[in-house]
């Protein structure tokens, strides 16, 4: 068995979930499409890359700590309270907040449910290292940010995940250095409409469905290295509606095939 990718997934009463209410008890139910009662469980499997079949090794049930589950209320009010603003709409602050200082991307402080992947993919890890050897952790989109990268990292793997399909990628920028300041680092922002040729890999049809391929090295403001992202850009031929998928890994030198 050619098995080197762990995959994550969340079930809630045997079905599939995203993720969580900030209740205690009540998960989001993603196949339902709405919070439900019930037992949420994080579920790690093997997945056998050639046979397309996954062979879930861990589990664990998600339970959230007093302290978390009054963080998650916290966060859902001030979420609910619009600030002063055009239409009622809550309005960012501008600036950086006094005080505030830079803080290293290696030190990100984890949320309680990262450290209980941590735990989990730690431990699962240790047991079966010595009989398989696994390179990447893939996680669904809720887990695509740079915190998970490092968590992967941390633990000797490269994450595959999914990007918002707003995300903020810009092309490294290669021009000449403007001979003040430091370095320019961004070039041009990419445009999920029209993206450059350059990065084309292929075009697949089946029905009324064409798919188009991209894959390229992006930058991401919020994560402190280059993105090794694929693009799958899908346009209905009878509607002329376009959507888009954002894929990405942490592994620079992997294949988007």
């Amino acid at each position: 068995m050619t098995t080197n990718l762990l995959s994550q997934g969340i079930c809630d009463d045997d079905h599939e979930s995203r993720r969580a209410d900030a209740r205690g008890g009540a998960f989001f139910l993603g196949l339902a499409g709405k919070v439900v009662r019930g037992m949420e469980f994080f579920v790690l499997a093997l997945v056998d890359v050639t046979a397309r079949k996954a062979y879930p090794v861990a589990v664990q049930q998600t339970v959230r700590s007093a302290a978390e589950q009054a963080a998650n209320q916290a966060r859902k009010k001030q979420r609910a309270k619009p600030a002063k603003g055009a239409k009622g709409k809550r309005r960012k602050p501008r600036g950086r907040p006094p005080g505030s200082r830079n803080k290293p991307q290696q030190q990100v402080q984890w949320s309680p449910e990262l450290v209980r992947l941590n735990e989990l993919l730690a431990t699962l890890l240790q047991l079966i290292r010595v009989f398989v050897g696994v390179k990447y952790l893939a996680l669904d989109g809720h887990f695509g940010h740079y915190q998970a990268v490092l968590l992967a990292q941390q633990n000797e793997l490269q994450l595959i995940s999914k990007l918002r399909k707003d995300a903020a990628l810009y092309e490294k920028y290669d021009g000449p250095y403007s001979g003040r300041g430091p370095r320019r680092k961004y070039g041009a922002k990419l445009n999920y409409d029209q993206v450059p040729n350059q990065y084309w890999k292929k075009t697949q049809q089946e029905g009324d469905l064409r798919t188009e391929y991209y894959q390229g090295r992006f930058l991401h403001p919020e994560f402190g290295q280059a993105l090794n992202v694929v693009i799958l850009v899908k346009t209905n031929l009878r509607t002329n509606k376009v959507g888009h998928v954002i894929l990405f890994s942490s592994d620079l030198e992997l294949d988007g095939e």
